[in-house]
């Protein structure tokens, strides 16, 4: 089982390279349509719904509002290509125009930013869809701020309805009212009480605990073993200190949907590598494997996740 990138171009270099050789990959935010080609991607798996039914939700909601004639804002990229493509088949239908296509990405030179700019100051639209992961759109955000272009009815794909730059204040005053759909928001069972539970006594060798320690109580642990160096600038531990009742924004776990999602494919991996060792589903009574861990084939996992 291969995990891959968030990203939609990244999930195709990647399935398209594994793909062959029949490994299984399990997306947590890859959401392009395209990846839904089964003869392309055999094995490519996902657990956050493709842009297909985004697109015919946004299309659903310009319809909803008797929009007829809206600019478009894509990404230079297969997630921002294919979910204009896939919007503007939807619309069409609808008999709804669109205007103008920018395309941003934030490699881009401030000239094309720009260009983009005019082309909403030179329409005469006042809804405009931007198809657009967050880090992608904010250069042209903070451009449409600084040139206080207001009056425009922002509609927003998920990868930014629900991220916080557009809420400061400076660009609320802009891209307030927004309106998307965003992705499930789930509780993951115990992860609060397994985050507050962290701590560099009962967890001394673990990767990164004490730096995790540091950053959130203030102070240095000491643990046996431990050598008086560079560490003896900084305040040290009393061993007492505790997380249960931090109020740090980490230990939120109440607003969780990308997380739920890398949640829901670590989960569907087990499931298929227990079925295929077990010979049956989880929860039922198991007694012994019956198959041997070293015999077991990419494909299997496949069919079985």
């Amino acid at each position: 089982m291969d995990p891959t990138e968030s990203g939609s171009s990244q999930s195709l270099a990647a399935a398209g390279t594994v793909g062959p050789f029949h490994v299984p990959i399990v997306s947590y935010f890859s959401t392009c349509a395209c990846l839904s080609n089964r003869a392309k991607y055999p094995t490519f798996f996902r657990t956050i719904p493709s842009d297909y039914f985004q697109a015919k939700a946004l299309a659903a909601l310009v319809e909803h509002f008797g929009w007829q004639w809206i600019g478009v804002i894509q990404s230079d990229n297969d997630y921002g290509r294919g979910g204009i493509q896939a919007f503007t088949e939807e619309v069409k239908k609808l008999g709804v125009c669109i205007a103008f296509v920018g395309t941003v990405l934030r490699t881009y030179t401030m000239d094309k930013i720009l260009d983009v700019v005019e082309m909403i100051k030179l329409s005469t639209v006042k809804v405009i869809l931007a198809f657009v992961p967050e880090g992608d759109f904010y250069p042209l955000m903070k451009e449409v701020v600084k040139q206080n272009i207001t009056g425009i009815q922002w509609i927003a794909s998920e990868a930014w309805i629900t991220a916080d730059r557009p809420s400061t204040p400076d660009m609320y005053q802009v891209f307030g009212g927004a309106l998307g759909f965003v992705v499930q928001k789930m509780a993951i069972p115990n992860l609060e009480q397994f985050l507050r539970g962290i701590s560099p006594y009962t967890d001394p060798s673990t990767a990164f605990v004490r730096d995790f320690w540091e950053l959130m109580v203030g102070c240095h642990p000491l643990l046996p073993g431990d050598q008086t160096g560079t560490e003896a600038t900084k305040e040290k531990c009393t061993g007492y200190e505790t997380l249960l009742n931090s109020q740090d924004d980490f230990f939120n776990v109440t607003q969780l949907r990308v997380s739920y999602n890398v949640h829901k494919a670590v989960y569907a991996i087990a499931h298929a590598l227990h079925q295929l060792l077990f010979c049956q589903p989880v929860g039922e009574n198991t007694v012994r494997s019956c198959l041997n861990l070293s015999e077991i084939q990419p494909k299997e996992v496949r069919n079985n996740a």
